[in-house]
């Protein structure tokens, strides 16, 4: 009976790390920066509390250049961080990293690379992940 209580409350432990553990992704439409409304709808399901850092991982795909592809990464990221600010955020950093690709060819692997990472890390060192789908 001591063996099950204990093995009960680990489980328990563990499925509330993995619950929390939710990748966090917001896409963006071919060729743009711009937050879709049901992706600003979805961001603000993101606890606001406690929140040290946010970690903002822009993507594109592969067509264009390098170049623009990385700066349209960034500009996803920011206008993401922008739209965060409005909503109450308001961590002690940020950090920003923008990513461009050349590899896949796939259309639905292209969509996929369109995308921003959102990873808040809060003071009491949880990670916490939201998935955000653009339809």
């Amino acid at each position: 009976m001591k063996n099950s209580i204990i093995l009960f409350g680990t489980f328990l432990l563990l499925w509330g790390k993995v619950a929390s553990q939710i990748p966090t992704t917001i896409f963006f439409s071919y060729d743009s920066d711009k937050i879709s409304s049901e992706s600003k709808k979805t961001i603000t399901r993101i606890p606001k509390e406690n929140i040290d850092k946010i970690i903002l991982i822009g993507h594109c795909d592969s067509s264009g250049s390098y170049s623009y592809n990385y700066k349209l990464s960034m500009r996803r990221a920011n206008n993401t961080k922008k739209d965060l600010l409005n909503i109450g955020f308001s961590p002690s950093q940020w950090q920003i990293v923008g990513k461009s690709f050349s590899s896949p060819d796939n259309a639905k692997q292209k969509e996929k690379n369109r995308r921003v990472e959102i990873i808040p890390i809060y003071m009491d060192d949880k990670i916490h992940y939201l998935s955000l789908f653009h339809q």
